[in-house]
């Protein structure tokens, strides 16, 4: 089968043109001869005498692929018309070299005695074919039998719908999932197959590669995947081409308004869901047109994709959203598929055709935009140049200097090549100066000393060899932490007994987690277990069912919008909150890692609430007990509907605290990092997620908001809406994506716009795209040219934070003049006198407090200094304030440690199980001061469990068995291995009673007692204490005179409003799973004071 462009016969063509010709051309008439014709918008048509033949006298040629890459050399007198995608790309009349024939298009060459007709044709004029076939090939394709498929990437991530070539320079292996198919070829045939079913089951294809060939990976979504899937064979002969020159390009679109200022300019801009206008009045799936009539700047959000277009029609700048609008010039700003169309076309240098009055928009790229590339490239570093000279900024700058003028030396060049018609030459010339031009324009970009520089990493590596060659890539760059997802598809990357959670079968049985964390210590590289909370994959929904979501229309899974299901576990079932602690508590005992890093703390989202999750029979029956009402009831509309949304975001709360609670007891020095959606006012009504209320209790090291833009302005904000609340508690790194192929110079700058809203580093998403996106080798020349540290020493980073703004004083701020000696010595003098010395020092904390009032202070004189260069003191204060952001961490953390005090430790038991079996499991749970909902269950390592009588009752591996009758006593001693704090009144010790006898074998004086105190005349504290808690409790509800007050009682109540000189009396029912009343407390009575006569 060919690929190819067909213009048939009929009324489609026949209507499109029919309004466009003149009266001179008629479309019917042309039609009716069957000959080849070619026929363009103004009207002009002719018949095609020759096809792919050499040229003749009065004769019109068209050539394609099938004659060559190039016509043959002809003299003056001769048209030659380039046409691709419809589209008149290029008029050549020089003659020298011929015409370059595109791979994707067709030359149509007029003789002498033609030429004249079309003197009227135009570069952006649409053109169609009549009765005749022209083959079109791709850039890039591999040919089987008459097949030619389009390949859309070379050794890069086989994205969704995606064919990628991979050859041995990828690596050994293709790391590729099952959901796809494979074809190995060798010497120009298929000598390997790998698909989606083998051996009956799904297998990552991961195609071993060839050093003597390649790999052709096809995504199951691709529209070629069942005929290949269904046809090809071992042997067959494939041919695969890479090197197509991509000369020309040309595209046409409508766009939908002009300079738009309100909703009736554009009716499609309105968001219906927040009731307003979409920024820019930019609507989804649309393109807009401003120009310097409408303002500044577009205006627009950050998920379109803009292009800014000079007076004299040439793109400029692409790339971002809300763009500077040029001075004479406007911008294309596209939205969703019109973004990825603007994306496909717009190349700087591309000539931009507008046309008003159709409301049409022609992007055109022929050779002679090489010249505008280039020379817009130079344009581009030589100014960055420039403003990093103005702000002071830490590089080399004669050295970026003479790099963009040796290119500058390259350009005679490119104009010769072009006029020569040397179109490899050319090409090629100006890939060397871009290449050369972005080196120096990377180098413009500063590389601190210190600052956290990770990396999310899915590990198929299945070797320690490939383990070693991936962190000598990342160290090679620069980077200092991997974030390594630690599960993933529902399959664990380390060794495990775990039958839930398995070890993945790819790895056969090879420990990549401690691989990983080996080799990474060796080269200085931190190591983070990336852990995904409650995303599970489809195996673990398979076995466990009943674990999994609910939503409000029953599904148990969350389905996005292409159709792909997520399976996520219950947040507020305690078997699923026991299995995930379980796998975390082993990570952190197993294994030295770093930190961990939180992902999917959350519910799936909600959207519209049609569906949104949490109404299995379990959490509804906790809202029932809660609030009265069954949330399945309850709408968006209703009283209650906020109640349930707060409801849920408090099952999310409780499991953080644990979860961390119990990591940091293990292992204290652990960094705790979560990654959010930086939209803090929508997460928490969507998602359920409140990450202000963790960091706000200091539980959280490091918050990443991921701000996965195009371009630098959001970066920006997500920062500055973060820091608005994790200052003086929270480290900020930002996370980026390479998943989202921002534009390289973009990327750069998104960090660089980071660092200057003084975030201590990045987290880039993720490391297979970031190297085969080609941001390696930008990163290396620029932002992280040089090694920095991370934050985690705080002594170590803060100091050489201080050394480094001491040497720029010297050799940046009084070299190029933004200080004068006076100044210089003054600061340097200013910023020696803070000392920061406390490693050692019995009060750290107190220690790093006082650093942090003197860089305050120091932060307060540079803001007073009104003789002080703007930019110096800028670059000084960002730099202060990167420094005070760790110290306030450092002190947040110490804070946490030492406020996170137990109150009590109790024992934790089915009491039902052991009155009727005689044996159950039995738990050490912490109940904390500084956080009323904070609980925890301590591991096993944490606590000895000894009977006073063995042979009335024993322990066995954490199981309590009762063997006969008789009383005996059950001590739970809390050993050094747990490592926070109690308070004063806390016991290390839980002991408690057991009896055959009893009605419930545990002593009910064990079971709880509530007490009351600090009563007054309008108010009493309540507070409820318990050696022994039942684990059939679900919840308890508080009770005063009768009447409940509380649906979600967690051990600490204040009641206020109290009537003065009354008598109340208060109980606490505990309720099941099913909302059964299984516990009752002892009545506590109170009186409340007289009331004080003033």
């Amino acid at each position: 089968m060919k690929v190819t462009k067909t213009i048939a016969l009929g009324a489609f063509i026949a209507a499109l043109f029919m309004m466009q010709f003149s009266a001179g051309a008629s479309t019917m008439d042309i039609a009716a001869s069957g000959m080849p014709k070619i026929v363009f918008e103004n009207g002009a048509a002719c018949f095609i005498d020759l096809v792919d033949k050499e040229r003749e006298q009065e004769q019109v040629a068209i050539y394609t692929r099938n004659f060559g890459e190039y016509t043959k050399p002809f003299t003056n007198g001769i048209v030659e018309l380039v046409i691709v995608n419809n589209i008149v790309a290029y008029k050549n009349t020089n003659g020298l070299k011929g015409t370059y024939i595109p791979a994707d298009g067709y030359v149509i060459s007029y003789a002498t005695e033609k030429a004249d007709s079309v003197e009227n044709v135009n570069i952006g004029d649409e053109a169609a074919l009549i009765n005749l076939d022209v083959p079109i090939l791709p850039e890039k394709y591999f040919k089987l039998g008459d097949l030619i498929i389009p390949i859309d990437d070379v050794n890069s991530q086989r994205n969704a719908n995606c064919i990628v070539l991979y050859d041995s320079s990828y690596g050994k292996s293709t790391k590729t999932n099952g959901w796809g198919m494979e074809l190995t070829v060798v010497d120009g045939a298929v000598c390997d197959i790998a698909d989606i079913k083998n051996d009956g089951g799904v297998v990552d294809n991961n195609s071993p590669i060839p050093s003597n060939g390649v790999v052709i990976s096809i995504h199951s979504g691709n529209s070629f995947y069942n005929q290949l899937h269904e046809n090809v064979k071992l042997g067959d002969k494939v041919t695969v081409v890479t090197d197509n020159m991509k000369l020309y390009s040309a595209g046409k679109n409508t766009y939908d308004a002009f300079n738009p200022m309100s909703i009736e300019d554009n009716p499609l801009a309105w968001d219906k869901k927040n009731d307003k206008p979409y920024d820019g009045f930019r609507g989804p799936d649309q393109i807009i047109i401003y120009d310097s009539s409408y303002g500044d700047y577009t205006g627009t959000n950050p998920y379109g994709y803009e292009v800014a277009v000079q007076e004299d029609g040439k793109i400029v700048n692409v790339g971002g959203n809300n763009l500077q609008i040029p001075d004479g010039g406007f911008v294309i700003s596209g939205h969703g598929i019109r973004a990825n169309w603007l994306q496909s076309y717009a190349r700087l240098g591309s000539r931009v055709i507008l046309n008003k009055e159709k409301h049409e928009v022609r992007i055109i790229f022929t050779p002679d935009s090489y010249v505008g590339t280039a020379d817009l490239a130079i344009e581009a570093a030589q100014d960055c140049l420039n403003l990093a000279k103005i702000q002071y900024i830490d590089i080399d700058y004669d050295e970026i200097q003479n790099k963009i003028d040796l290119t500058k030396s390259q350009m005679q060049k490119v104009h010769e090549l072009l006029s020569q018609g040397d179109y490899r030459e050319l090409i090629q010339t100006v890939n060397d100066i871009q290449n050369e031009v972005n080196i120096a324009y990377y180098m413009t970009f500063e590389s601190p000393k210190v600052e956290n520089r990770a990396v999310w990493h899915r590990p198929r590596e299945t070797s320690i060899d490939e383990v070693k060659q991936r962190l000598d890539m990342l160290q090679d760059i620069n980077i200092n932490t991997v974030y390594l997802e630690t599960y993933w598809n529902g399959y664990s990357i380390y060794p495990t007994n775990n039958e839930i959670m398995e070890h993945n079968p790819i790895y056969n049985g090879f420990d990549v987690l401690q691989a990983y964390i080996t080799e990474a210590h060796a080269r200085g590289i931190k190591l983070y277990a990336w852990v995904e909370d409650f995303l599970v994959g489809q195996n673990v929904a398979q076995k466990k069912p009943e674990w999994m979501i609910e939503s409000k229309q029953g599904d148990r899974y969350f389905k996005d919008s292409l159709g792909t299901k997520y399976y996520y576990l219950n947040p507020a079932l305690p078997e699923v909150r026991d299995f995930i602690s379980g796998m975390y508590k082993e990570l952190v005992k197993k294994y030295d890692i770093d930190g961990v890093q939180f992902d999917y703390m959350r519910y799936p989202e909600s959207g519209d609430y049609s569906n949104d999750f949490g109404y299995d029979s379990y959490t509804r029956q906790l809202f029932k007990n809660y609030a009265g009402a069954d949330p399945a009831s309850l709408t968006a509309e209703d009283e209650l509907w906020q109640d349930w949304c707060d409801f849920r975001v408090g099952i999310i709360n409780s499991f953080a605290y644990r979860v961390i609670s119990e990591v940091k007891s293990i292992k204290p020095d652990i960094q705790i990092s979560i990654d959010v959606w930086p939209d803090y006012n929508k997460t928490i009504i969507d998602t359920f997620q409140n990450p202000k209320d963790w960091i706000s209790q200091d539980y959280i090291n490091t918050i990443i908001p991921m701000s996965y833009y195009l371009y630098e302005q959001p970066v920006v904000e997500d920062i500055n809406k973060t820091q608005a609340f994790a200052k003086g508690h929270a480290q900020v790194n930002v996370g980026l994506a390479t998943t989202t192929k921002p534009d390289i110079q973009i990327f750069l700058r998104q960090i660089a716009a980071a660092r200057a809203a003084s975030a201590n580093g990045v987290g880039i998403f993720e490391l297979q795209s970031l190297f085969s996106g080609g941001y390696d080798s930008a990163l290396k020349l620029g932002v992280f040219r040089q090694p920095a540290i991370t934050t985690e020493d705080t002594e170590q980073s803060v100091n050489l934070m201080f050394s480094d703004i001491l040497r720029k004083i010297d050799d940046i701020y009084l070299k190029y003049g933004g200080m004068d000696n006076k100044e210089a010595q003054k600061y340097k003098e200013l910023v020696r006198n803070i000392k920061v010395d406390f490693k050692n020092d019995k009060d750290a904390a107190k220690s790093a407090g006082s650093i942090k009032s003197n860089i305050e202070d120091l932060i307060d004189i540079v803001d007073s200094d009104e003789t002080l260069n703007m930019q110096v003191a800028a670059k000084i204060k960002a730099d202060l304030n990167a420094a005070l952001n760790i110290l306030e961490e450092y002190i947040s953390n110490h804070s946490f440690m030492a406020n996170h005090k137990v109150r009590e430790f109790q024992a934790v038991i089915p009491v039902k199980m052991l009155k009727e079996e005689k044996e159950a499991p039995l738990k050490a749970k912490a109940v904390f001061c500084d956080n009323s909902s904070a609980i925890m269950y301590l591991d096993s390592s944490q606590y000895n469990i000894i009977t006073s009588d063995a042979q009335i009752a024993d322990i066995d591996d954490d199981v309590l068995r009762i063997n006969k009758k008789g009383r005996a006593t059950v001590i739970i001693e809390i050993l050094d291995t747990f490592n926070f704090d109690t308070y004063k009144s806390a016991d290390n010790k839980i002991r408690f009673t057991v009896n055959k006898n009893n009605k419930d074998v545990v002593a009910s004086s064990d079971l709880g007692k509530l007490t009351a105190s600090d009563v007054t005349d309008t108010q009493a504290a309540l507070s409820f204490t318990a050696t022994v808690v039942d684990s059939d409790i679900a919840g308890y509800t508080l009770y005063r005179n009768g009447k409940k007050i509380s649906g979600n009682f967690d051990g600490i109540f204040i009641d206020e409003n109290l009537q003065p000189d009354t008598i109340y009396y208060y109980e606490i029912r505990g309720f099941d799973a099913s909302g059964k009343k299984i516990f009752r407390s002892n009545q506590t009575t109170i009186r409340t004071k007289a009331k004080v006569m003033e």
